[in-house]
C-alpha cells in the first residue's frame, strides 16, 4: 500500500512544520507544495504546474517509501486533481484539514512573523473554510495547544487513517 497524506489549511496552520515532523516521525517523506512552480504563469497555470509537479514528486517518492506527507492548501479542484492522479492500484490519498483561527495562526507567541499580505491572506483563507475542507477525511485544530501536543494529535490521527481499510482509491 503506498499512501499519500494531504495537509491543507490557511497560511499559518503549521502544514510544513506538522507536515516535516510527520513524515520524520512515520518515516515517511516530506513534500512542501510551496517548493513547486514557475514564475510568469497565470494563476491557474501556475496551480495546474504545481499540482502536476507535486503529482511527480509523491510517484517518485514512492519508489523509496510507502508514505509521502505534502503540504499544501487544497481547494475542491486541486483535491480531485490528486486523487485522481495518485490514487488506485494500491495506493490512496487522504487529505487532513488544519483548523486555526486568525487568532492563534498570527500570535507572536508561534515564534513566526507574518507580512501585512500574508495575515490578510492567512484571514482570507479561514473566512474561505481552508481550514474546514468537506472532502477532508479529518479536521484537526491546530491552535489550541503546543506544536508537541498537536503533533501527537497529528501522529495518531494519520496512524488510524493510514491503518484503515478505507480511503480514496
Amino acid at each position: 500500500m503506498r499512501d499519500a497524506l494531504f495537509l491543507s489549511g490557511p497560511i499559518g496552520s503549521g502544514k510544513s512544520s506538522l507536515g516535516g515532523a510527520l513524515a520524520e516521525s512515520l518515516g515517511g517523506r516530506f513534500i512542501e507544495g510551496d517548493d513547486f512552480g514557475e514564475q510568469g504563469k497565470s494563476w491557474i497555470g501556475q496551480n495546474l504546474t504545481v499540482s502536476r509537479q507535486i503529482i511527480e514528486h509523491v510517484l517518485s517518492a514512492w519508489d523509496e517509501v510507502p508514505l509521502v506527507i505534502v503540504a499544501r492548501p487544497l481547494r475542491a479542484r486541486d483535491w480531485a486533481f490528486f486523487r485522481k492522479g495518485l490514487s488506485g492500484g494500491g495506493r490512496r490519498c487522504w487529505c487532513v484539514s488544519l483548523d486555526a483561527d486568525a487568532e492563534g495562526i498570527l500570535d507572536p507567541v508561534r515564534g513566526r512573523r507574518f507580512s501585512d499580505v500574508e495575515a490578510r491572506r492567512s484571514r482570507d483563507m479561514i473566512d474561505e473554510g481552508y481550514g474546514k475542507r468537506s472532502f477532508s477525511d479529518a479536521v484537526l485544530r491546530a491552535d489550541r495547544a503546543t506544536f508537541e501536543v498537536t503533533l501527537a494529535e497529528l501522529a495518531e490521527l494519520a496512524t488510524g487513517l493510514l491503518t484503515s481499510r478505507r480511503g480514496s482509491f
